[in-house]
């Protein structure tokens, strides 16, 4: 019984444990920052001590305090807050040498979901917690699939509250999502491995040429696309002062075109485009063209300022996105 809950209080992030020749070493990150190690099974009238290497600069080592072991099978517990933000690997000495640690490459799971993100739309941020150290990314979307911006690209993260600030706007800062009814904000995550101690929120570059972290395959949001309208005929309105927008009716040719890079991150993986109206599904493309072209039908609306979205994404989650404000004329020749 004690290890059927033992293994459910590690899927929910409540535990975290690495073994080394029968020693279990747990950590967990405290409100206050700092982290909690407890080495259980102790040997008796054993000394031990930990070593956090941070991972971007294997010279940078962090000496936690030792722990002394009197009794048998023993818990030692001792809180330490590392000063320094960065991904750190524990180092488990008993005596004078190093405990064998066998470390496996990183598991790919399924991402999982924060369920629990908040939006604060007056402070502008937005709060998550994952429920334990994890690689994360912070994403704001529609409930009707289209993508605004990543809020937050992957980063790690330790086991408490987190918050990013986000002005509410969509990646080429056109359109303001503060107040609408159907934002959403979801954050994906991958749980680190248990001999991994994080401090702070550092980004994943700059750990990206770490052997561990190299090659992970996962997806980016950042991909850039051109998204523009053929049509000659502008017009200005009040709204948005100093800007010319192009004039649109059905039939009015859209194109989409990959950056360069995008087209070359991609390789010879396909990809789908989508089209939106202020924010509602209108048109989806599943073999994506380079550069792809599409018709603008008739819209059930009256002539008037529209906002029109292309998203991109490959089947691998990488994305891009992009949004124009058009003037939208059923009437016009």
């Amino acid at each position: 019984m004690n290890k059927i809950k033992a293994l459910l209080l590690a899927a929910l992030g409540l535990l975290s444990w690495q073994v080394w020749s029968g020693e279990l070493v747990r950590h967990v990150t405290l409100q206050t920052g700092a982290t909690r190690f407890q080495i259980q099974n102790a040997l008796p009238g054993q000394s031990y001590w930990l070593q956090l290497e941070n991972l971007r600069d294997s010279r940078q080592v962090t000496n936690v305090v030792g722990f002394r072991s009197e009794g048998l099978a023993e818990a030692l517990v001792s809180d330490f807050k590392v000063r320094d933000e960065g991904v750190y690997l524990i180092h488990l000495f008993r005596g004078n040498g190093e405990l064998n640690l066998h470390r496996a490459e990183i598991p790919i799971p399924e991402m999982m979901e924060v369920a629990n993100a908040e939006i604060d739309r007056r402070g502008s941020t937005v709060r998550w917690r994952t429920p334990r150290s994890s690689l994360a990314r912070v994403n704001a979307v529609l409930n009707s699939g289209m993508r605004i911006d990543t809020i937050a690209p992957w980063h790690f993260t330790s086991n408490h509250d987190q918050f990013s600030l986000w002005d509410f706007k969509d990646r080429v800062k056109i359109k303001d999502y503060r107040d609408h009814p159907n934002l959403r904000v979801f954050v994906q995550f991958i749980p680190l491995p248990d001999y991994l101690v994080v401090v702070g929120r550092p980004p994943l570059a700059d750990y990206a040429q770490h052997p561990l972290f190299r090659n992970l395959p996962l997806p980016a949001g950042d991909q850039e696309l051109t998204f523009e309208v053929l049509t000659k005929s502008v017009r200005r309105v009040s709204d948005l002062p100093g800007k010319d927008l192009p004039v649109v009716k059905p039939g009015t040719a859209l194109r989409v075109r990959l950056d360069p890079r995008t087209r070359m991150r991609l390789g010879i993986n396909r990809y789908e485009i989508m089209f939106y109206v202020d924010g509602e599904f209108l048109h989806e493309e599943s073999e994506g063209l380079d550069p792809y072209t599409f018709l603008l039908p008739k819209l059930p609306r009256d002539s008037g300022l529209i906002y029109l979205s292309a998203n991109m994404s490959d089947y691998n989650g990488n994305s891009g996105t992009s949004t124009i404000p058009v003037w939208y004329d059923p009437q016009s020749q």
